[in-house]
């Protein structure tokens, strides 16, 4: 299955990219911390198990509340690299979901490129994140 490996690939792209804030820094590098270690986990997803999908979910809703911090603690600095966050995450739960629900190449492609894409953002808040820390 190519999706499955696309999803790995790119979990693990995002997970190698990203370093740590310090902790006498502003609240959103914890935060931004938090959400790291919260879209690492995306790579602990055993996609070769017959869960793989509702892992992929549960992984998803921990990444949301990681995500909802650091939109609270990031004001209107990020307000850009949120929305876009906010955009492609809505997206990538709702591709995964109707991969799970109908498990095909077609679903599966559409989850791994909306997971490139949420990725992608993430990395860009990051990194702008990370700047001010």
């Amino acid at each position: 299955m190519k999706g499955p490996a696309v999803l790995t690939v790119a979990a693990l792209a995002l997970s190698t990219t990203l370093v740590a804030c310090g902790s006498d820094k502003p609240a959103v590098c914890g935060s931004v911390n938090d959400l790291k270690d919260s879209v690492t986990g995306l790579s602990d997803v055993q996609l070769g198990s017959g869960s793989a999908l509702s892992d992929l979910q549960s992984q998803l809703t921990t990444v949301k509340g990681d995500f909802d911090a650091v939109k609270s603690d990031a004001t209107s600095q990020f307000s850009t690299q949120v929305q876009a966050v906010d955009t492609s995450y809505a997206a990538l739960k709702t591709s995964a979901d109707a991969a799970a629900a109908d498990t095909s190449v077609a679903t599966l492609s559409a989850a791994a490129t909306d997971l490139s894409t949420f990725v992608t953002s993430v990395q860009a808040l990051i990194s702008d994140v990370q700047s001010t820390c």
